[in-house]
């Protein structure tokens, strides 16, 4: 319990940095980022996908099977058992509702054409994602075996037809499956939460990576490492402006007459003060 409460600190201290660097759109001038910032923040619609991964999520919180914890990854900083139930995995890995409808926007802002998703987990991700762009083809990736099979079993009960699944680390799949796709529009990293991989995965897939291209990572903020590795990709040279938005971040590489720039944004009701 005081192992949990003081992850839960750092945690805690993390989102504080954040909060106190964060800035709403009213302070945004970058054209690009405003558009995003908007698409992400003041679009109100509900869209059909909410109900379908509302659906799924429901049905995961009420599946109690015990299947292994994945060996894959940095694994989680609060459930250390060999063994987890399908429903904690659910609730302490799988993308939450709020964050899910934000990936939605954003890719229906992006409009992708050709999507990867490292770290399927549980499928949530995928639905949302995939869903906010049929017409392209999302290819998801999980290192463990039950959760692969688990996740190919949910998204092939729903009727999204423009996802492929595969299961092996990321280091096996991607140099076999990046060369035969004709581009990569949209990678979402949410896999291997250390420093040194992430920034292995985003070198390998970059290569691949074109001006309009969008690299997302996930949990930016989940360790110090994944801190480090955020910074480290800021910075990188092909890396033009980057987004914070906590929970996940976004790399972007358009030629812009804006000098390189970062940014953390946050609603206008986080702070109606600004």
């Amino acid at each position: 319990m005081a192992n949990q409460l003081a992850i839960r600190w750092q945690l805690f201290k993390r989102w504080l940095i954040f909060y106190r660097k964060a800035t709403t759109l009213r302070h945004v001038r970058h054209p690009f980022v405003l558009g995003l910032g908007k698409a992400l923040f003041e679009d109100h619609r509900w869209f059909y996908a909410f109900s379908d991964a509302a659906g799924l999520r429901d049905y995961i919180y009420q599946n109690h099977q015990l299947i292994p914890q994945s060996k894959f990854g940095a694994g989680s900083q609060v459930l250390q058992d060999k063994q987890i139930r399908i429903s904690d995995l659910g609730r302490s890995a799988a993308v939450d509702e709020g964050n899910g409808q934000l990936l939605f926007r954003l890719v229906n802002f992006l409009e992708p054409s050709q999507m990867l998703e490292m770290g399927t987990s549980l499928g949530l991700s995928a639905v949302y994602q995939a869903a906010a762009a049929q017409a392209a083809t999302f290819h998801t990736i999980e290192g463990s075996p039950s959760i692969a099979e688990l996740a190919k079993g949910h998204l092939n009960g729903l009727k999204y037809k423009n996802i492929k699944t595969y299961q092996g680390s990321f280091d096996r799949i991607l140099p076999d499956l990046l060369p035969k796709l004709p581009q990569l529009d949209y990678v979402y990293l949410d896999g291997d939460h250390s420093h040194i991989p992430t920034l292995r995965y985003f070198e390998t897939c970059l290569p691949y990576l074109h001006e309009k291209s969008a690299f997302v990572v996930a949990d930016i903020y989940w360790s110090s490492e994944m801190m480090t590795a955020w910074q480290a990709l800021q910075t990188h040279p092909k890396v033009t402006f980057s987004v914070d938005f906590y929970d996940f971040g976004v790399l972007f590489f358009r030629k812009t007459k804006e000098a390189k720039a970062h940014f953390s944004l946050v609603p206008k009701s986080w702070k109606p003060w600004s």
